[in-house]
């Protein structure tokens, strides 16, 4: 990352206005962009197969728009985000810097498989797709906001996790 990288998190981590034509947030964005290319690459490399960054259609053809929406969505929601397509993959993973809290996280958006019929199904296939007990992963429904969702407990490390309700007859997808 470039030298106003660590100015930018601090910007950040004080709660500073950013301002949208700041150098450091313009090199922070550009630091960001470099890096999503790089892991790009270095994905390429892993799989074997072209790992491919997801830019927006109407961006693809305006690299200073994109800049310009990157920054903004910098300034406003002290975030980055990248999401990358990879070959074969069960979904595209998105990537997001949150400076406000000092986190990178990386998700991807799963649909749940259609020939399960009930929700609790749906949820046990989820729960053995994941092998290893792990705190650092999580699991949530995305589903109706009229339905919200019961807490439960999961398995991962005996936490209390959002877990569907078991009532809506409708599809759920898992984060």
């Amino acid at each position: 990352m470039g030298a106003d990288w660590k100015e930018l998190n601090q910007s950040v981590t004080n709660n500073s206005t950013l301002k949208k034509t700041a150098p450091e947030v313009e090199e922070g964005l550009g630091c960001w962009l470099e890096e999503e290319r790089d892991l790009s690459l270095q994905m390429s490399r892993h799989v074997g197969q072209p790992v491919e960054a997801v830019i927006e259609r109407k961006f693809q053809s305006d690299p200073a728009g994109r800049l310009k929406d990157g920054i903004a969505k910098l300034v406003d929601q002290h975030c980055l985000t990248s999401a990358f397509r990879i070959p074969d993959g069960a979904a595209d993973i998105e990537v997001a810097a949150d400076l406000m809290r000092r986190t990178v996280s990386a998700s991807m958006k799963l649909k749940a498989p259609l020939d399960r019929k009930s929700t609790k199904a749906r949820i046990n296939w989820l729960l053995r797709m994941l092998k290893d007990d792990d705190p650092r992963l999580q699991s949530a429904r995305i589903g109706p906001a009229e339905h919200p969702p019961r807490r439960s407990r999961s398995r991962f490390s005996g936490k209390t996790r959002s877990l569907a309700d078991g009532k809506s007859g409708r599809d759920a997808a898992f984060l």
